[in-house]
């Protein structure tokens, strides 16, 4: 998880500032445009914003997660002659690591953001990710870290599940075509990157909900976010093909 961080967060910094950018007023053009930007205003740094909130999860996130994938494979009893079995397991196995990705994300986030209020307000004064914490704490109470636990949820369990089932099922494929009967190596990155591939394609929109959640003011509740403004307006104003480049190219590392 700790490499997969390293080398991707730049790339997911790019996807949440396109992802929240004004939609009527936009920052940036694109993913190259943001990340120019970025390095110009913030250097290197600037891509890393809130790479400690992952750094520091991951482990228990990763752990979680393929525990979880572990046992629910057991539990699920998942077989080559059941392609569909991959596929519960892994919603079963995400459900358990969203209780960790959930406020991970949420910091990371909210420290990306602050990128695009300074570049709006110069006398924005960025705050920590220890203040962000207790901001979350004062105003939502114990559940502040797993604010917009939804959205993550609704993202994940969909995808979670299309994820494993096509990593699976396409090692199983491989392996059913070598002499050895297992996937070599090579193929099973293939199938990993191409299970995010799917991962994303079909589930990015949600995403984009997703960040818009993360990232809004923690003194307000989630349950007064209206769906239809954080959405439609990306709809209307927002080039779905370039806020779609950053995750694509965020996938081959992670």
């Amino acid at each position: 998880g700790i490499p997969g961080t390293l080398l991707g967060h730049p790339f997911d910094t790019v996807k949440v500032l396109l992802h929240t950018q004004s939609s009527t007023n936009p920052a940036y053009s694109g993913a190259v445009d943001a990340a120019t930007k970025v390095l110009k205003s913030e250097g290197i740094g600037g891509l890393y914003k809130g790479v400690m909130s992952p750094l520091a999860g991951q482990m228990f996130f990763r752990a979680t997660l393929f525990f979880a994938y572990a046992r629910a494979k057991e539990f699920v009893g998942v077989s080559p002659d059941d392609p569909l079995s991959y596929c519960k397991a892994g919603g079963l196995a995400w459900l358990a690591g969203s209780f960790f990705e959930s406020p991970i994300d949420l910091f990371k986030s909210q420290s990306q953001q602050q990128i695009l209020r300074a570049k709006a307000d110069p006398s924005y004064v960025p705050q920590s990710m220890g203040a962000s914490v207790k901001d979350a704490v004062k105003y939502m109470g114990p559940r502040g870290p797993w604010y917009g636990m939804g959205a993550t949820l609704a993202r994940n369990l969909p995808a979670a599940s299309v994820y494993f089932g096509v990593v699976e099922n396409t090692k199983n494929w491989f392996a059913s075509r070598n002499d050895d009967g297992k996937a070599s190596n090579s193929e099973i990155c293939f199938a990993g990157g191409l299970g995010g591939i799917f991962y994303w394609s079909f589930f990015y929109p949600i995403d984009v909900f997703n960040s818009a959640v993360m990232t809004d003011m923690l003194n307000y509740n989630f349950l007064m976010i209206q769906l239809e403004k954080v959405l439609l307006p990306i709809m209307i104003h927002q080039n779905w093909m370039l806020i779609y480049a950053p995750p694509l190219l965020m996938l081959s590392p992670n």
